[in-house]
C-alpha cells in the first residue's frame, strides 16, 4: 500500500470483515493519500482480518473473540498490535 500523506485522515474500522466493513476498505483504496486505516476490528475472522491489516499496513486490530485474538497473535507479526475482547475494541475505538 502507498505511503499516506501527512494531511491524510486516520480511520479506524468497525466490523472491516463484514460486507460493509469490506466495501469501506475498497472505498479507502481507491483514495490512498487521503486515508490512512490506523485500527480494524472483527467478531472472530482472525486469518481475514490479518490479511486486511498487511495489506493496509495498518498497526492495529481488535477481535472482539478472545480465542480468536489469541489465534492472532500468534500467528501476526510483531508490527501489528492485537487487542481483545469489548476492552480491546474500545481501545482501538479510541486512537488518536
Amino acid at each position: 500500500m502507498k505511503t499516506h500523506s501527512k494531511k491524510a485522515k486516520k480511520i479506524v474500522i468497525l466490523g472491516s470483515t463484514g460486507s460493509i466493513g469490506e466495501n469501506a476498505l475498497r472505498v479507502i483504496a481507491t483514495f490512498p493519500d487521503q486515508f490512512q486505516i490506523i485500527g480494524l476490528s472483527a467478531q472472530h475472522q482472525a486469518e481475514r482480518i490479518l490479511q486486511q491489516a498487511i495489506e493496509f499496513n495498518v498497526p492495529h486490530i481488535a477481535l472482539s473473540n478472545p480465542e480468536s485474538a489469541k489465534r492472532c497473535k500468534e500467528i501476526a507479526s510483531t508490527d501489528i498490535t492485537v487487542l481483545s475482547g469489548i476492552k480491546g475494541i474500545e481501545e482501538l475505538a479510541a486512537l488518536p
